[in-house]
């Protein structure tokens, strides 16, 4: 019986021993999340037209909400682009707007010489939006054609003829 005793005793003790007197059984551990998991939102814009009529007397806006999950970004350089610049142009020379505090960048649409329809995308740090189509009636004039500059050069050219003829 004493020999019963201590065999119990010493398996107790390497029993103890081996589960690192943890107090629960080693059932507790603390992990560290992965340092190369997102846990960020997935940027998303919603690009809107005023009017998918674009004509030159009542030039359309453009707005793209640029949102992270169910927050707006303010600050963000929205890229507008246009399949056919000669159905339409923007109002800037390089078609961008930043966002505002409500998330929307604005740019205004203008008609262009010809008629038709065509698709705008609108792109923040390499997203691109689902496009939107237009129709242009194409009554925007003509772009890219002769400055006043070149008609008053030929004009001076004339008149420097007419008084060698005298």
């Amino acid at each position: 019986m004493a020999l019963l005793q201590r065999l119990s005793f010493w398996v107790l003790i390497i029993a103890l021993s081996g589960c690192g007197g943890s107090g629960d059984g080693g059932l507790s551990r603390t992990e560290t999340p992965d340092e190369n998991v997102d846990t960020s939102e997935t940027i998303s814009i919603l690009l809107s037209i005023s009017d998918t009529k674009v004509v030159q007397a009542v030039p359309v806006t453009l707005t793209a909400t640029v949102m992270e999950g169910s927050t707006p970004l303010s600050g963000k350089l929205v890229t507008f682009s246009i399949d056919d610049e000669t159905l339409a142009i923007f109002d800037t020379d390089i078609s961008t707007s930043s966002t505002d505090v409500d998330g929307n960048a604005s740019i205004m649409l203008l008609a262009g010489s010809s008629s038709g329809s065509g698709i705008i995308t609108a792109s923040v740090d390499g997203i691109d939006s689902t496009p939107i189509a237009f129709d242009s009636a194409g009554d925007g004039g003509v772009i890219g054609g002769p400055i006043a500059s070149g008609i008053s050069l030929q004009v001076a050219s004339k008149l420097h003829r007419v008084a060698l003829m005298k």
